[in-house]
């Protein structure tokens, strides 16, 4: 079954043993805050504004993810 996986895909998935249970918790926890956080600050602004560059992020990827 492994071997009906992209490489990176299942590099991807067998990473995802490391993580357990309450560390899902965690983030779902994460998630929320920073939810609420986000619902707060856009409650008193439209607009988020910041300073950019016209550059290729380091390591010449366009998507680090």
């Amino acid at each position: 079954m492994a071997a009906a996986y992209a490489p990176l895909v299942r590099q991807r998935l067998e990473a995802a043993y490391k993580w357990t249970a309450v560390d899902l918790l965690r983030a779902h926890d994460t998630l929320r805050a920073v939810t609420a956080a986000f619902a707060r600050t856009f409650g008193e602004v439209d607009c988020l504004v910041g300073a950019v560059l016209p550059a290729v992020a380091p390591g010449g990827r366009l998507y680090s993810g």
